[in-house]
């Protein structure tokens, strides 16, 4: 009888957050266009604060890809 080994490995994550943005046409038809840039802002300051806590932070789409601003009328 042979010597049993064992490995066990533990692998901790970042707390990871995803904010989702509606930028479909319907949005973009009904909001101005100010307001929808103050809110993406807004998400971008708050994304920030939250990877200085270290947490893992992205903002997407309902398609999930990435947004990079506000006023697309995509998706």
């Amino acid at each position: 009888i042979g010597p049993i080994i064992q490995l066990t490995t533990h692998q901790s994550e970042k707390p990871a957050i995803v904010f989702l943005v509606d930028n479909s046409l319907s949005v973009k038809e009904t909001t101005d266009s100010v307001v929808r840039s103050r809110m993406l802002e807004m998400l971008e300051a708050q994304g920030e604060a939250l990877r200085a806590n270290d947490y893992e932070v992205e903002i997407r789409s309902l398609d999930g890809s990435p947004v990079n601003y506000f006023s697309s009328g995509s998706s």
